[in-house]
């Protein structure tokens, strides 16, 4: 795998655990109004951050491709 794969990998795990985290911590303070509004703010955030992680993938997976296919070495 490489350094970049490796990341990628490492990001989504990373974002996933901490949706997991926020979404536990909303569960604790449903009745904490202002908490829970915060923390719903910072789950959409990360929710935007994953769909960028994955489109990154994507894009880095095409041009991993692209320059394979062209025998080009990076």
């Amino acid at each position: 795998m490489e350094p970049e794969e490796e990341f990628l990998e490492n990001a989504s795990l990373l974002i996933n655990y901490t949706k997991k985290e926020i979404n536990q911590f909303i569960s604790w303070t449903v009745k904490l109004k202002p908490l829970t509004i915060s923390s719903e703010n910072i789950l959409a955030n990360l929710e935007s951050v994953a769909a960028d992680i994955n489109k990154l993938k994507k894009e880095y997976k095409e041009r991993k491709n692209l320059l394979n296919d062209n025998n080009i070495n990076v």
